[in-house]
């Protein structure tokens, strides 16, 4: 994976109104733990995290003023519409130690089956993969050129990336 930088300012009021008003200002609420460090709790550009976020990203350095910090996000809450980032949780990483990551599928070329007519439908949107961070991909990328009408691809078909196991899949319900 690529090194992705985010950077974040320490943040020392807890709460609904004091999370309410951040946002209001452009930031977003989030917090910082795992690996037996202390509870982080810092805040984020909303605009450049959700950009982050939607290109598939998972893995981040986190640059808090002179600390680098290294996580996996875990968590992203939103609003009760879907529309607005409300929180992110990350967990701290170490580039020495696997963990599971889901990886965002990316669909490439036109299947021979939709060329005829058909339609690819495809409920799977990550995989969730076991590595070391440096190993891990940013998307997995599958090529359907192959998929007549009434085939498919399992899981058991998928080559795993280079020194990682693909655990499973995840799919998004309409409400994510």
């Amino acid at each position: 994976m690529q090194e992705n930088i985010l950077t974040a300012e320490p943040r020392a009021e807890r709460g609904t109104r004091n999370a309410r008003r951040l946002r209001q200002q452009g930031r977003l609420p989030a917090n910082i733990y795992g690996l037996g460090g202390e509870n982080v709790l810092v805040t984020l550009d909303a605009k450049a995290f959700g950009k982050f976020f939607s290109e598939g990203h998972r893995m981040a350095t986190i640059q808090i003023g002179d600390v680098v910090e290294q996580g996996v996000i875990k968590e992203v809450q939103l609003d009760p519409l879907g529309s607005e980032l409300v929180h992110v949780d990350f967990e701290r990483i170490r580039q020495d130690q696997a963990i599971e990551v889901e990886v965002p599928i990316e669909l490439v070329g036109v299947a021979k089956g939709v060329a005829g007519g058909g339609i690819l439908s495809f409920a799977v949107q990550d995989l969730l993969i076991f590595g070391l961070p440096r190993d891990l991909p940013e998307r997995y990328r599958i090529n359907v050129e192959s998929l007549e009408t009434g085939s498919s691809i399992r899981l058991k078909d998928l080559t795993p990336p280079e020194n990682c196991k693909i655990l499973g899949i995840r799919r998004r319900s309409l409400w994510e």
